[in-house]
């Protein structure tokens, strides 16, 4: 019994010990992070300029929304309540059909409106037969880059063919995966290009994304319109009224709370699940939640139909001067995609761009890419599918 109590004592010792250097780290590396990246000043400085800027549009353009962020709609979010009401979770990142601002690095503010979806499309590319899907994040979606110059773009320019941009600025492979589920089965397209970036092998688990695949009916139906009315009129109420208070400085007390909530939960979890401790470690056996489960999906939806899809595999690095990233953890996400890849029984094509990208490939006032930066992934992945 003593030798089990010994045991128990150690063990809670050894663990809290570690739970402080956890702490210690997390500490240093946010504070490096936030006061000792090399772009870390410039983008405080842009980010306030632009702040002043896009509210001064929107008082003069109300008729312009801004992105709906998806913790809007998750289990506790803002809008949650209209979810489970409607019985609906949207997909896009923007109203249907709205004019929308999005962000500035160095372009002027992208502008745009969305499609039937709230995609960034124009609405004719969902009369195509047979387009290619190009599903991923802020990367994907075109940030911070004239419409034009985007990858779906690009892609359309060289291939001749119809590309959809299923893109959404700060979505994760949950989404993804999501997406893949709706939209390959509707379009049955040729080529599904799916784009990862570094902060997608962070994904948390438990998604409704994923685990409510019912929310997204309405998709599959003969008149999405009609079918989710209802739903974004309640929403465009609840954008209007979050935009007004933007436009005015405010934020409101519960966005504050629930930031601050969110913010102390996952530096918690982080630290009692000794996150970075076991990444040094382990470098790359991390488990990278929903990233497999997006590649895996993505293929099987491409078997259900003859013939199936070509699928490609985009991995785009962080830039090193506004997102500095060691590059053995770099290496451990390409090794991990090659390691599910190589898994599956089904061709993949892994697009790496890893040690392709410089400093002129990423935009000159943020973290996403240029408009030369943008053309070079398009032509690494026309590259690949010829």
């Amino acid at each position: 019994m003593k030798l089990l109590q010994s045991i128990v004592t150690y063990t809670i010792i050894i663990y809290l010990s570690l739970v402080c250097a956890e702490g210690l780290f997390y500490l240093y590396g946010g504070i490096k992070y936030t006061f000792f990246r090399s772009g870390a000043e410039e983008e405080k400085i842009r980010e306030q300029q632009d702040e002043g800027i896009k509210r001064a549009f929107l008082r003069s353009n109300p008729e312009y929304t801004g992105l709906l962020p998806k913790s809007l709609f998750n289990k506790n979010g803002a809008a949650a309540e209209l979810v489970r009401k409607y019985s609906f979770l949207p997909l896009g990142h923007g109203l249907p059909e709205s004019p929308l601002i999005y962000c500035n690095e160095g372009y002027g503010f992208l502008k745009y409106t969305t499609d039937k979806y709230g995609f960034h499309n124009d609405n004719a590319v969902w009369e195509a037969e047979r387009p290619w899907l190009l599903i991923g994040d802020s990367f994907a979606h075109g940030a911070c880059v004239p419409t034009e110059h985007n990858i779906a773009s690009r892609l359309m320019e060289s291939s001749g063919s119809t590309v959809i941009n299923l893109g959404s600025a700060g979505q994760s492979p949950d989404v993804y995966t999501a997406l893949a589920r709706v939209f390959i089965g509707l379009k049955r397209p040729q080529k599904v290009v799916l784009v990862f970036y570094e902060n997608d092998f962070d994904a948390p688990g438990g998604s409704i994304y994923v685990s409510q695949t019912d929310l997204f009916s309405p998709y599959l139906g003969d008149d999405f319109r009609e079918a989710t009315k209802a739903f974004y009129d309640e929403a465009r109420e609840f954008v209007e009224a979050e935009k007004s208070r933007y436009v005015a400085g405010r934020k409101s007390t519960l966005e504050k709370i629930r930031k601050a909530r969110d913010k102390f939960l996952n530096g918690a979890t982080r630290i009692l699940t000794l996150k970075e401790i076991r990444k040094a470690i382990w470098r790359g056996d991390e488990t990278f939640n929903y990233v497999k489960l997006a590649i895996e999906t993505t293929v099987q939806e491409c078997a259900k139909f003859d013939p199936g899809c070509d699928v490609y595999v985009v991995y785009i690095p962080p830039s090193q001067h506004f997102r500095p990233r060691p590059k053995r953890f770099i290496e451990a996400q390409v090794s991990y995609l090659r390691k599910v890849i190589a898994e599956i029984e089904q061709p993949v094509t892994l697009v790496d761009l890893s040690d392709s990208l410089d400093r002129s490939s990423y935009a000159p006032a943020g973290g996403h890419l240029s408009i030369e930066g943008y053309r070079l992934v398009a032509e690494r992945i026309l590259a690949h599918a010829n």
